[in-house]
């Protein structure tokens, strides 16, 4: 359960973050809802991106600049996808994704994030974002590594500044 502390803390660790993002003028990223292709009387709506937000990609997390946070959920670019022979069916769902961003008006090549859960912090509400947060004592605590348990767990505000500095120092990259 999070407490005042943690939301403050977290609260200020964000601030920080977004203000160093923007004076480094970092670009962000799109951020979109995937939304499946439906039938509506007798027409057939295609699938489509829409967008959500723009975020910063932080490890794990997306962060947007009114300091709203996110899982990093699933990519995929915006390409025509070609017509490969036979491949896995996981690769089918990769080239069927980047059919849909290449036609849902995303700059041709652009990275588009989706599948990305809003995380709420709020004194008093159960810790949300899936495994990624937890708290030890009065520190609010992030997974890294969202596949390992215990070990990969840092505090949020030093895991928010390492991933801030590393954008910083290779936006060149």
């Amino acid at each position: 359960m999070l407490t005042e502390e943690h939301c403050a803390a977290a609260q200020a660790s964000l601030a920080w973050a977004v203000e160093a993002l923007t004076e480094a003028d970092l670009p962000t990223v799109r951020v979109a809802q995937y939304v499946a292709p439906r039938k509506r009387l007798l027409l057939t709506q295609k699938a489509r991106f829409e967008d959500v937000a723009w975020a910063w990609p932080l490890g794990v997390l997306l962060l947007t600049p009114e300091q709203s946070l996110m899982t990093i959920g699933e990519t995929t670019r915006a390409v025509a996808p070609g017509y490969p022979g036979h491949v896995s069916a996981e690769r089918e769902r990769r080239r069927e994704l980047t059919r849909v961003a290449s036609e849902s008006g995303f700059t041709p090549g652009e990275v588009i994030y989706f599948d990305s859960e809003p995380i709420t912090l709020e004194p008093g509400e159960p810790l949300a974002g899936g495994s990624l947060l937890s708290t030890e004592g009065d520190t609010l605590m992030i997974r890294w590594n969202p596949r390992m348990v215990g070990a990969s767990l840092v505090p949020f505000d030093r895991y928010l500044r390492e991933q801030v500095s590393l954008r910083i120092e290779h936006r060149g990259a």
